[in-house]
């Protein structure tokens, strides 16, 4: 596998095992790592990662938290 190829499946596994802090730390390491791309459309792409790590976060959340009004 290509770097991005590894990068982008490790991403994605942790979205898809839960693990969004995991996600998160990956993306910020690659982003330190390419600094000097500040407005690349890579830099945009790890940005537009990032919150896509977020909202899932958000969702998956939201789905818990109906889950916790419906049973009280």
């Amino acid at each position: 596998m290509e770097k991005d190829d590894e990068f982008l499946h490790s991403v994605f596994s942790n979205i898809s095992q839960l693990c969004f802090e995991r996600g998160k730390e990956i993306i910020e390491k690659e982003k330190s790592q390419h600094k000097s791309l500040l407005l690349s459309s890579k830099m945009s792409f790890l940005n537009f990662l990032q919150q896509l790590v977020l909202t899932e976060k958000s969702y998956v959340e939201i789905g818990f938290y109906k889950l916790k009004i419906k049973a009280s």
